[in-house]
């Protein structure tokens, strides 16, 4: 935890101090110019059915989000999205990025921190409707502070510092929480990555520690993808993966399989096999259909479900 730190505030201050000398050279505007700043409107909404044996079935509103985004300077992006069906807690995303090059950039505020490639996937482009366990359960997920990213040759970092509580809440302790990420693309369609998160939550901090990788290989309708995932939260130890094939058999179709695993205290064991179709019915609109078949270890009542995901992207 230290050693993690110590490097985060040593390569923030280095990189501060070089993206702000050179702030005011590189977004100053030219001779003769004006800069004028833009904003784009977009924003999308999911509407979905979920029947679950032994349980009611229910339609809901899962998403209905709002994107503003655009060009304050020459070099300087902003983005505020929102969720109007959390109307209690809406914001999700409101950050500035300074575009220093390619190879350097750095965000500021609230935004995803850089963990898991599946949850860092916009949930309008995943292929199925919901992330797998491990995903949902132990990724880093939304938080506020600041990030240095970019791209040099065939890999893509990020590297950034946060609260560690989450999204639109303040810090409770006085640890901030380190998480990184590393993207190879070593060959054409073949990407791999390794991620670490590394702090503490809560009054009473105790350790949140979370190690994974991935893999992802795309040959034209073919589509591989896999993740896996340990964690440490305070004394317990947890750990899952999951593994996926896609193939479009059309421009407007794509079956799935997915297998995923999920063990939160190294006893209890949840598995997961996805059967599902993604159909295209335009370039803004999506219909998925998911069965789930579920078996957990200590629960034998059927609990398998199917679901269903109406997308309209705007």
């Amino acid at each position: 935890m230290g050693f993690f730190r110590k490097w985060s505030r040593l390569l923030f201050s280095i990189i501060g101090a070089f993206l702000f000398v050179g702030l005011d050279s590189s977004v100053a505007e030219k001779p003769g110019m004006v800069f004028q700043p833009d904003i784009n409107v977009g924003g999308y909404a999911q509407i979905c059915y979920a029947d679950e044996e032994n349980t009611n079935s229910e339609f809901a509103l899962k998403r209905a989000r709002i994107k503003l985004s655009g060009a304050v300077a020459e070099k300087i992006d902003y983005e505020v999205l929102a969720d109007f069906v959390r109307t209690d807690n809406l914001l999700y995303v409101g950050q500035i990025v300074y575009k220093h090059n390619k190879y350097l950039n750095l965000t500021l505020g609230q935004f995803k921190t850089p963990f898991s490639y599946e949850y860092l996937t916009s949930s309008t482009k995943l292929d199925t409707i919901d992330t797998a366990q491990v995903i949902s359960e132990l990724s880093s997920k939304y938080d506020i502070g600041v990030q240095v990213g970019g791209k040099i040759s065939c890999i893509k970092y990020a590297f950034g510092v946060f609260n560690g509580e989450g999204r639109n809440n303040s810090d409770v302790n006085n640890h901030k929480d380190f998480a990184g990420r590393v993207v190879l693309t070593a060959l054409k369609g073949l990407e791999l990555g390794v991620a670490r998160y590394d702090g503490k939550n809560g009054v009473l901090p105790k350790n949140k520690i979370r190690t994974g990788g991935h893999l992802s290989y795309i040959y034209k309708h073919l589509c591989l993808k896999g993740e896996y995932i340990t964690a440490e939260d305070g004394f317990v130890n947890k750990k899952g993966w999951y593994g996926q094939i896609t193939y479009k058999i059309t421009p407007n179709s794509q079956p799935l399989l997915k297998y995923d695993v999920y063990d939160p205290d190294d006893a209890d064991k949840y598995d997961n096999i996805t059967l599902g179709v993604n159909w295209f019915i335009d370039k803004s609109v999506k219909l998925q259909v998911n069965y789930l078949i579920r078996d957990e270890e200590t629960n034998d009542i059927s609990n398998n479900m199917f679901a269903s995901q109406f997308q309209v992207t705007f």
